[in-house]
């Protein structure tokens, strides 16, 4: 009996010192506190990260390698190519209107080769485990949300890129957005030859074509291609 009374005493005591402060699992410790930092800490934390400091002639390297090619100022344009994300269409798939599977409905299609700005995501839809990524279709503004790879290392239907193409079908190069009328008077891009994206992909209404702004490698020409017909030939196709 006195063995048993001692080990009641023991855990009053036990409980008062939790009471008056002790220490205990998850408790928090003396200075700190469970409210989040004031303002004048995060700028304080934040100055505190100071960014490397570079010479002049290293600034103009890192800016030479943001103009396109022959440019000397940075546009508006070419910055925010530079600093948006871009998936491309590897294999035809639907738009949806929401992010989970479950009673979604589909926006529209898809198609390879079409490029999509990113709006949000990638995230993880939970019960079917795929990557999912809310986009805008630059072709058409379309908004949705799209499969990049299916659940447990299924199929992949986009992949990051859309600035490159490689001519599938030979295709004239003109200067302006609308199809040339006659073709004839325009150079010819062969199969093979590779063009960096400057503008678009965009859908010229009159045609039904979608067609984009390039630069090609080969001697540097520029000028608007067909990059898919209005009946759905692929003249030009990304490179991913």
């Amino acid at each position: 009996g006195e063995a048993k009374a001692g080990e009641a005493k023991a855990g009053e005591a036990k409980a008062g010192e939790v009471k008056d402060g002790g220490s205990k699992a998850g408790d928090a410790k003396e200075g700190e506190s469970d409210e989040p930092p004031a303002d004048e800490d995060l700028i304080e934390e934040f100055d505190a990260l100071k960014l490397p400091t570079l010479d002049d002639d290293s600034v103009r390297l890192a800016f030479s390698m943001l103009l396109p090619a022959g440019e000397k100022r940075l546009s508006k344009k070419a910055f925010v190519k530079v600093v948006r994300l871009t998936y491309v269409v590897v294999v035809r798939t639907t738009l949806a209107d929401r992010v989970v599977f479950e009673g979604q409905k589909t926006q529209g299609i898809l198609e390879e080769s079409d490029v999509l700005e990113v709006l949000e995501g990638p995230v993880r839809e939970g019960d079917a485990d795929a990557m999912r990524v809310k986009v805008r279709c630059v072709k058409d503004g379309a908004e949705g949300w799209a499969t990049i790879q299916g659940g447990k290392g299924g199929s992949v239907f986009l992949r990051e890129g859309g600035n490159v193409f490689r001519v599938a079908i030979p295709a004239p190069i003109s200067t302006s957005l609308v199809p040339p009328a006659d073709e004839a008077e325009c150079r010819t891009l062969e199969v093979g030859e590779v063009v960096d994206v400057e503008e678009g992909p965009t859908k010229e209404e009159t045609s039904g074509h979608t067609r984009i702004k390039v630069k090609v490698r080969s001697d540097g020409s520029t000028g608007w291609v067909t990059a898919r017909s209005g009946q759905g030939a692929l003249f030009c196709r990304a490179v991913w």
